[in-house]
Parts: structure tokens; C-alpha cells; sequence
């Protein structure tokens, strides 16, 4: 069993997050036997797509990376303002999210490598407790935290098989379908939808972890009943 790590976005606290990250997901990976020998490593790779500012570097505070640090693009807004969802308060930095994650998968696919696995994660995550075993959970899910789903589903973390985080990681294609179908433009919702349309099972982790803004503020996790869809454990 192999993993790709994918990690997207701007590093700005990815320093104070780090070892929390290590602890409780890359530890948590698992360990393949060497051939002839009794050792073994732990066969994963992590890829990386962030932007190109004064906290760049921090990516390199991660294990194993190859990854590209570039500016991030302004991206066409077209008329997503329009159907612009409740707690979403800017177009562009949704787009651009979902930019560089699609581009940390063109970088793990430029590379060759077809994980058995695809953990999705941020570096403003600190987390407070392990990952799931993945020998124990399902390939063709899509497994998310159990917090934060906001109209829809928790966009921060995930992990799946390959062929359900393929869909998951390249949901920018097709957003304005989703739009011009009556999609609200809101993170959330329209990860939701896209799981949904492509018949993906929807699982649940039990990790929590934190936000951490840039001055070290955690934003601790949160269950809003009236703005979720509820305990959503399959499609």
C-alpha cells in the first residue's frame, strides 16, 4: 500500500502545525516490509502546491516533498458572484483554492506515482488526535471530519483510494456546470455536489484538528446542526 500527501495553499502557520501533522497523520501511515530484510519504511510521497510568498519555505518542513511554489493566478470570476453562498465572502479565494489543490495532483501525476491512497490535507491544520488505519477503511470513499460541514462538507482534510480523490482534488473542472445547474458558489456545497454526482461513497473520520490563523489563534472545531447536512456516512 502506497499514500500520496497532497498539500495546497499558503503555509503561512504550516510552522506552528507541523509536528501536530506528523504525529497524527504521516505516523499513522503504513509500514511496508522490505524484501530480504526486516525492515521496513513507510512508502509514501507528498506533494505540494503553494504560493509563492514570504512563508513559501515552510513547505520544506515536510517530510519527502516535491512540490512547486508559484504565484497564484486571478482566476476568471465569471458570474459565480451571482449564486455566491452564506459564509463565503469572496470568489477568488475559493477559486484559487481549488486551484492549487488540482495543481498538487497534476504535480503527484508529472511524477509518475499512483498512490494506493490520497490524504488531502492543509498546512493551517493542527491536528489533535490519529487518522484512521487506512488498512481498515474504504478505497472507494471519500472520508471527511465530522466538523465544519457548513451547508455541505468539510473541505480542509480528506483521504480516499485514488480513483475517489482523483474526483475530489479536480473539482474546479467542473464548477461552472455546477453553477450554470443551480449550484450555490460555496465551498462546502459544491464539494457535496460533486461527490454526490459522481456517486462517490461520502465517509466520516473522527479526527479533529484545529485552524490556525496567521498570530497562532486557533479556530477551534465546530458542529452547527442547522447549517449541516447531518451525519452523512454514505451516498
Amino acid at each position: 500500500m502506497n499514500v500520496a500527501i497532497l498539500i495546497s495553499g499558503q503555509m503561512r502557520t504550516a510552522d506552528l502545525c507541523v509536528e501536530s501533522i506528523k504525529e497524527h497523520v504521516y505516523a499513522r501511515l503504513p509500514l511496508v516490509s522490505i524484501p530480504k530484510t526486516d525492515l521496513c519504511r513507510q512508502d509514501y510521497a507528498t506533494y505540494a502546491a503553494t504560493a509563492a510568498d514570504e512563508d513559501a519555505h515552510k513547505i520544506e518542513l515536510f517530510p519527502r516533498v516535491l512540490g512547486m511554489t508559484e504565484p497564484q493566478p486571478d482566476l476568471p470570476e465569471k458570474n459565480y458572484a451571482a449564486s455566491l453562498g452564506l459564509g463565503c465572502y469572496g470568489v477568488q479565494v475559493v477559486l484559487r483554492q481549488l486551484w492549487a489543490l488540482r495543481r498538487a495532483w497534476q504535480i503527484m501525476e508529472g511524477d509518475g506515482y499512483r498512490p494506493d491512497w490520497v490524504i488531502r490535507l492543509r498546512p493551517d491544520c493542527y491536528f489533535h488526535n490519529d487518522i484512521e488505519n487506512l488498512a481498515d477503511c474504504d478505497p472507494t470513499a471519500v472520508y471527511v471530519p465530522t466538523f465544519h460541514n457548513f451547508y455541505g462538507l468539510n473541505d480542509r482534510f480528506a483521504f480516499g483510494g485514488y480513483e475517489a480523490m482523483r474526483v475530489y482534488c479536480n473539482r474546479l473542472d467542473n464548477m461552472d456546470e455546477y453553477v450554470e445547474a443551480g449550484g450555490i458558489f460555496q465551498p462546502e456545497s459544491h464539494l457535496l455536489s460533486t461527490l454526490r454526482q459522481a456517486n462517490i461513497p461520502i465517509r466520516r473520520t473522527r479526527v479533529l484538528f484545529d485552524l490556525v490563523r496567521k498570530g497562532g489563534k486557533h479556530v477551534k472545531p465546530e458542529w452547527n446542526k442547522d447549517a449541516d447536512y447531518g451525519d452523512v456516512t454514505e451516498v
